[in-house]
């Protein structure tokens, strides 16, 4: 099957990149995130949360060990044992679903001047 779809498969990667947080002395990733729209990527909820919360009608950074706000963004180059990047910063969180609903968030990345992958 997976022979069968590769073509397929190898097309939407360069639209998928890994979520790194900058400022965290844990981690240095927690998860990936994937383009839906021109701007717009998805992650799982679980993801999201690590990072930020709902403050009123929007959402705000977490802080980290240090008190400062996380700072998150996408690399959509990063591979194994490839010291390649493109770093997109995550310009904000539009949406986390809650709890009792999908794993699902949504992203508005800020690709500034760079195109952003197909």
């Amino acid at each position: 099957r997976l022979r069968d779809g590769r073509a397929a498969i190898e097309r939407r990667l360069p639209s998928v990149g890994r979520l790194d947080i900058i400022n965290d002395t844990r981690y240095d990733h927690i998860g990936t995130a994937w383009l839906v729209e021109r701007n717009i990527a998805v992650t799982n909820r679980h993801v999201a949360e690590f990072f930020a919360s709902r403050d009123g009608a929007g959402y705000r950074a977490r802080p980290n060990e240090d008190g400062k706000p996380y700072r998150t963004e996408v690399d959509f180059k990063r591979e194994h044992r490839n010291p390649v990047e493109r770093d997109v910063d995550i310009r904000r969180v539009l949406y986390i679903e809650p709890g009792d609903g999908p794993d699902i968030a949504f992203l508005e990345l800020d690709f500034g001047s760079e195109a952003r992958p197909e």
